[in-house]
């Protein structure tokens, strides 16, 4: 009897035709690696429940077996992978192995203050966001995610700050993280300060929390300013852009008939074609020197 057959045999009545036959279709290895697994996870969930859904565990088997270059212990049939916190947390630790693996720091976050306690970083991609905002709820950190990373970074500026001292478990205030919308005045709008929990915070809860207020207030007025600056630069592009966008739209064509006609009749005294080169040469003359 193939292995398949088994144990179709063995589970179907336990865990159900419908389900057995789904993990029994998403096991397409030839020497049926997974199905196993799946059945007697299920089997489990059925017995202790388990915050999973079958659609779930697929991935994350798949992603145990894309990533075990990175998992210590690599057999999936070790009674501690029953547990699906154990299997999961186990997943996520060889991503994020591999993330720091490849990892270049200047690729994925800008620097706007560091010192041997304090590290204030704007996210530049969701992957340098997962990096720094380990160990937090915000939702520009998940890592399935991306899209809520890239409209908060779109629509306003985003930074976290980090205590480097601080313990990586047991607080909710050991990174804090700042945003302001584009729509706001980035000088006088209040800034919005979530915790680790992602909650919105008070200076008093901060204060509470073993935050200064002479780093709350410097880090704030650092924020301001590069948040200032990235809106700035935004609208400057935009502005350019937009300027390009109307020189691609001159109809040249016409232009050229239009002054074909005007050149040819000079004894009004219109001075438009004269006009026209002035304006030109100007502009040219400022291309060149910007």
């Amino acid at each position: 009897m193939a292995k398949r057959d088994e144990l179709k045999e063995k589970y179907e009545s336990k865990i159900g035709k419908r389900m057995f036959t789904y993990f029994s279709m998403m096991d397409s290895s030839k020497t049926t690696k997974y199905l196993q697994y799946y059945c007697m996870m299920w089997e489990h969930r059925k017995e202790v429940g388990g915050g999973f859904t079958s659609a779930k565990l697929v991935k994350t088997v798949e992603e145990f077996e894309q990533f075990i270059s990175f998992i210590d212990d690599k057999d999936l049939y070790n009674k501690k992978y029953l547990d699906w916190d154990t299997l999961s947390k186990t997943v996520e630790n060889a991503i994020q192995a591999k993330l720091d693996s490849e990892f270049n720091r200047n690729e994925h976050i800008r620097v706007l203050y560091e010192d041997a306690n304090y590290l204030f970083l704007e996210p530049i991609t969701h992957i340098g966001s997962q990096k720094y905002g380990a160990n937090t709820r915000w939702c520009t950190t998940m890592r399935n995610e991306s899209g809520t990373f890239k409209r908060y970074v779109n629509n306003g500026y985003l930074a976290y700050l980090i205590k480097k001292n601080s313990p990586s478990k047991g607080t909710n205030y050991g990174k804090i993280a700042f945003y302001t919308e584009e729509s706001q005045n980035p000088l006088g709008c209040e800034i919005q300060i979530y915790n680790q929990n992602d909650n919105t915070v008070s200076d008093l809860v901060l204060s509470k929390n073993d935050w200064s207020y002479d780093d709350l207030t410097r880090f704030t007025f650092l924020f301001r300013m590069e948040a200032l600056k990235k809106f700035q630069m935004k609208r400057a592009k935009s502005n350019v852009e937009s300027t390009i966008q109307q020189i691609k739209t001159l109809d040249l064509e016409t232009l050229k008939k239009d002054l074909e006609i005007i050149s040819g009749k000079t004894t009004y005294g219109d001075d438009t074609f004269n006009r026209l080169e002035s304006v030109m040469k100007i502009m040219i003359e400022k291309i060149e020197n910007y």
